[in-house]
């Protein structure tokens, strides 16, 4: 089993990060598009775990796991054959200008990334009380909602919202980093709603907690996609596809670095939804400032 889940986890990094890169390549002379290329990308994986998880769990019930496991192979196998049949054109050619990877330019990728480590391992702080809320829900008789709801309520909100972003963002151009920064202040948004939800909430919390939820996937159409396109932007496309497996583990290493010291201070949930509201707010206006002095040496450089 462990050496299944190990085989799986490499598959998956090397198979997702190299097809991020690839289609960020063929977007390069065409940076104004890359927002929106890579939430349609953002998009499809959606839809794709989404309809899988459902694919699997449903034959698994019906029938046996092994069906489930079977089909999950199947799935991975059909995704390598629009690679057996593509064009050796696919590849562009890197314009020499890509190349080059100055200070400022590697200083805005480590800010990007920084940004979505704490961005992460902030939401998932205020995580815990949501959480607790979805369970309170749970266990009340009168709310009746499909199970489906509670479990899939991610894929329900990002597939509409990832469609009204690709519209939007074919035809008006933002930086990307305002969008970094939108999505930080709309997370803290929707932590900020979940303080008007009581532990023990009713059936009248219902439609709140599901518009912070909402929100919530906003913030996350703001953040997921456009980690990509930075890299894609400012990055040596030579190493995109190793940068690409590399942004998140600030993400990984901050959420569980943070998870472990708040939890040493203090195991109010309430009071950790605050911190990470606060925190949200706090580090996307740092992060903007520092972002923007690069993009403004990188303007004002020569070589640029």
């Amino acid at each position: 089993m462990y050496g299944g889940l190990v085989l799986v986890a490499i598959g998956g990094g090397a198979y997702g990060a190299n097809l991020a890169a690839a289609f960020g390549k063929r977007l390069l002379d065409r940076r104004k598009l890359l927002d929106s290329g890579f939430t349609l990308l953002y998009l499809a994986a959606s839809v794709g775990s989404t309809g899988g998880i459902l694919l699997v769990g449903l034959a698994a019930e019906r029938s046996n796991w092994e069906l489930g496991f079977a089909l999950s192979g199947s799935c991975a196998v059909l995704s390598l054959l629009p690679l057996l049949f593509q064009s050796p054109a696919f590849e562009k050619a890197v314009p020499e200008k890509a190349m080059q990877t100055s200070f400022s330019r590697r200083s805005i990728i480590l800010a990007a990334c920084l940004l979505v480590g704490l961005y992460s391992a902030f939401v998932k702080l205020g995580g815990s009380y949501s959480e607790i809320i979805s369970s309170a829900f749970h266990e009340i008789d009168t709310i009746n909602l499909p199970e489906f709801l509670w479990s899939s309520y991610g894929a329900l909100f990002t597939v509409p919202l990832c469609i009204g972003a690709v519209i939007l963002w074919s035809f008006t151009y933002t930086s990307q980093f305002i969008k970094l920064f939108m999505g930080c202040l709309i997370a803290a948004l929707s932590l900020g709603l979940l303080l008007f939800i009581p532990t023990a909430p009713g059936q009248q919390d219902v439609a709140l907690f599901f518009t912070s939820l909402f929100i919530l996937c906003i913030a996350e159409v703001c953040i997921a996609p456009i980690i990509f396109s930075v890299l894609t932007e400012y990055a040596n496309p030579k190493y995109l596809a190793t940068l690409i497996s590399l942004a998140f583990l600030p993400a990984a290493t901050f959420t569980s670095g943070l998870d472990i010291t708040i939890g040493l201070v203090t195991r109010d949930a309430v009071l950790q939804v605050w911190i990470g509201m606060l925190a949200l707010v706090a580090f996307g206006f740092i992060i903007l400032g520092i972002v923007r002095r690069a993009s403004s040496k990188i303007i004002d450089s020569p070589d640029n």
